[in-house]
Parts: C-alpha cells; sequence; structure tokens
C-alpha cells in the first residue's frame, strides 16, 4: 500500500519546488494575516521535514492551490502528527 503523500509534499509538487512554494505562500500569506509577513523557503523544507504544515497557515494552502489541499486536510494532519509526538 503506497504512503499518502503529506500536505508539504503535495503544496511543494502542486508549485514544482519549494522556492516557488515559498513565493506564492508568503504573497497569499500577506495578504491573509499580517503575522505571515516572513516565510522563507527554509520553512517549506522544514514542512516537508517534519510531515505537516503548521494549522495558522491552512486557509493559505487552501486559497493558493485552489482548494486542490484543503484547509482542513492541513489542520487534521497537524493534529495528528502532534497527538503523534505526544508521550503515551
Amino acid at each position: 500500500m503506497a504512503t499518502k503523500k503529506s500536505c508539504a509534499d503535495r503544496l511543494v509538487e502542486h508549485f514544482k519546488g519549494q522556492a516557488e512554494a515559498a513565493d506564492v505562500m508568503r504573497d497569499m500569506a500577506m495578504k491573509v494575516n499580517s503575522r505571515l509577513k516572513t516565510l522563507p523557503k527554509q520553512t517549506i523544507h522544514a514542512w516537508t521535514k517534519q510531515g505537516f504544515i503548521p494549522e495558522i497557515y491552512g486557509i493559505v494552502v487552501e486559497k493558493v492551490t485552489g482548494g486542490v489541499i484543503t484547509c482542513q486536510e492541513v489542520v487534521e494532519e497537524a493534529q495528528r502528527a502532534r497527538r503523534a509526538k505526544q508521550p503515551a
């Protein structure tokens, strides 16, 4: 059975690279939330390594991908990843 790709990996694929994804995300993030002014490509790389995108970026991801990756997917994936890291 194939492993489902993370939202972060799908985001990079959608924009054909981390730098491109960071550029588009940065532009939209500033429009959605003024606190999200910086978004270097290293952030996108970190998301692919950790396997999820932080919930705060969910609506931005949905907007820049035209709904290909939904806010709900981002939030649910982040919550699953955080629960998995909590000690038993």
